[in-house]
């Protein structure tokens, strides 16, 4: 692995369409920017190449990251009668993710 990444993982989609995911976790936007300008991604760029289609390339940009204890947490709320929360009330610079599909696949 690369300097700031903190995880990598090469999956296959079951589906109609046949689909690669690659995941990736970096510890800031700098680190996956590095990566993604280094040697090493262009392996990844010439795997993309041999898809049959057009790849569906996307960058999610996490803020944060949150466990089991979210699912305590929102599931005592609603418990309580209150409202669950939505996602997205995060906070901010938590580092940033990178998805590759290898073939165009259902993007839910």
């Amino acid at each position: 692995m690369q300097p700031g990444c903190r995880a990598c993982g090469i999956f296959e989609e079951l589906g109609p369409v046949d689909t690669i995911v690659l995941v990736e976790r970096w510890d800031s936007d700098a680190a996956l920017r590095a990566h993604v300008r280094s040697e090493a991604f262009r392996y990844i760029l010439g795997a993309l190449e041999l898809s049959d289609s057009p790849p569906d390339v996307c960058f999610d940009h996490v803020t944060a990251i949150e466990g089991f204890a979210l699912i305590e947490r929102w599931r005592k709320d609603l418990a309580a009668g209150g409202e669950v929360a939505t996602v997205g009330a995060t906070s901010p610079g938590k580092g940033a993710a990178g998805r590759s599909r290898g073939k165009e696949g259902d993007k839910s």
